[in-house]
């Protein structure tokens, strides 16, 4: 069996081509094109999962497909920039950028759908809790607050730096495919950035400052993944930010 071979990224970037810029920045671009769009038009019901959900016009599953395909671009949007180093890597490595890259974003997307399948699901169970817990109803606000605090202490956690490590290493190995490389790196990046996703998912897809807030917070974690103190920093602003959730 051919294990794949991994080099860190920390050192720079490789010399690769100019197109292998073209198509991460393109996504990029119309990724958040769309979302701006969508909020200042204020056609952003179709990102908002209570809504679908609470929708009389939607069946659950036509529901739960109109949020896959905005998460989607919601992925491309917030993770995008984080994955262009791995991206730009991928062309030296392997030639023929375009369809490289878009291999190893559908198999990243991928792994990032099978966390929103969960969430989607584990809301609508939430939903039945509240309307038969008479107290959660009333005090729906400690929801937004355990999220919160949930995300303040795995930021915290020995799992969250070890996430950190692998997001500055990259696959060489010419025996997997681009989409595997994609689906593998997808994983490590839920497991590291799913609690944040999970408070965004929460409480912040509402807000295109929110999601660009925190867009940019995973981004700079991503570019200084060898820092343990930038993640604890975010962890206490979660802590701080439950307190204000509760408060105000």
């Amino acid at each position: 069996m051919n294990y794949p071979q991994y080099v860190s990224i920390q050192g720079g970037i490789r010399e690769a081509r100019w197109s292998a810029f073209i198509l991460p920045w393109c996504l990029l671009f119309l990724s958040w094109s769309v979302l701006a769009v969508a909020f200042f038009t204020r056609q952003d019901a179709w990102l908002d999962h209570d809504y679908l959900l609470a929708s009389r016009h939607l069946s659950w599953q036509l529901a739960l497909l109109l949020f896959i395909l905005s998460w989607q671009v919601m992925v491309l949007a917030m993770m995008l920039p984080g994955l262009c180093v791995q991206l730009w890597w991928l062309v030296p490595v392997r030639g023929q950028s375009w369809p490289v890259q878009l291999q190893f974003i559908l198999g990243f997307s991928a792994a990032w759908t099978l966390f929103a399948l969960g969430a989607f699901s584990g809301d609508g169970l939430l939903h039945n809790v509240v309307r038969h817990w008479q107290w959660l109803y009333l005090h729906s606000v400690w929801i937004g607050a355990t999220l919160l605090v949930v995300a303040g202490v795995f930021q915290w956690s020995s799992w969250k730096l070890r996430c950190l490590e692998r997001f500055h290493i990259v696959a060489v190995d010419d025996g997997g495919s681009p989409l595997e490389h994609g689906w593998r790196y997808g994983l490590w990046d839920m497991a590291g950035n799913g609690a944040l996703m999970l408070v965004m998912f929460g409480i912040g897809m509402r807000s295109f400052l929110a999601l660009a807030s925190l867009s940019a917070l995973m981004w700079i974690e991503h570019a200084n993944c060898a820092s343990k103190l930038l993640p604890r920093l975010i962890g206490v602003s979660c802590f701080i930010a439950a307190i204000l959730w509760l408060v105000l």
